[in-house]
């Protein structure tokens, strides 16, 4: 007997918008998992295996599209989980060496603190903030304690990123590309769900992925012009059974 099909996800728009990115471009390359600028991509995945640099066990990439993002890792001899909702994503995922699942990125089919790192890169941007608690919430219940989560989305509140933006969806119009659904997450409010869900922060960064720049204050000049990426290095030091058990004692 068959697996069952897993249920239709409700962005099934953006899954299809998938597809027709790998269409066009071919299934193995950067540009099929999103990524508009191959040094974007690179710079992000060096970022990664230096933020990353001691992950050890098995580690999850969350969207993990095609696999590429975490090639560094397995290199190192990293056990190398994916999850993506795309089925042709996952397919050249597990090519690539990914053991890579079919699922939702809100209800992981994975056990409770079996996971001993993970990481999502450019996921963010395409839903909406009222999700992210529950991505939290399961990211918390997945991971082992003390074990590290990273993530990198696009910061909307850049110059550079607006800019760039307002001229990719002119060329897309033009050209025809899938364009997909883009939500604002702060990084404020993103460090708010992280810590409601037992997380604490080791690191947080914007980066100019084309010229290879990282910007630590959040304030200053160049990130405000120029942090067209967030990064966030957490750790999970409290389990969700403390967390809802401090929150039922603060109600």
């Amino acid at each position: 007997m068959s697996a069952p099909t897993p249920p239709p996800p409700a962005d099934a728009k953006t899954d299809a918008k998938y597809d027709a990115l790998e269409a066009r471009y071919g299934a193995d390359t950067t540009r099929a998992s999103g990524y508009r600028l191959h040094r974007y991509f690179l710079e992000e995945r060096k970022l990664l295996d230096e933020l990353l640099a001691t992950a050890e066990g098995r580690v999850l990439d969350v969207g993990c599209g095609t696999g590429l993002m975490g090639t560094p890792l397995l290199a190192r001899g990293c056990s190398l989980l994916g999850l993506d909702f795309n089925l042709n994503a996952c397919r050249v995922a597990r090519s690539n060496g990914i053991a890579a699942t079919r699922g939702n990125a809100f209800q992981l089919p994975f056990r409770t603190s079996s996971v001993d790192h993970a990481f999502c890169c450019q996921f963010f941007n395409q839903q909406p903030p009222g999700k992210l608690p529950g991505f939290f919430a399961e990211l918390a219940r997945v991971l082992r304690e003390d074990g590290y989560l990273l993530l990198v989305w696009r910061n909307d509140q850049a110059w550079i990123h607006r800019t760039a933006h307002a001229a990719f969806t002119l060329l897309d119009v033009l050209t025809g590309r899938p364009r997909f659904p883009v939500f604002s997450h702060p990084m404020v409010n993103v460090l708010a769900c992280a810590e409601a869900t037992g997380f604490s922060t080791v690191r947080k960064l914007l980066s100019f992925p084309l010229m290879g720049t990282r910007f630590e204050g959040r304030d200053t000049v160049g990130a405000r012009l120029f942090g067209a990426s967030c990064v966030l290095l957490l750790k999970r030091t409290r389990s969700p059974a403390s967390v809802a058990k401090s929150q039922a004692s603060a109600v």
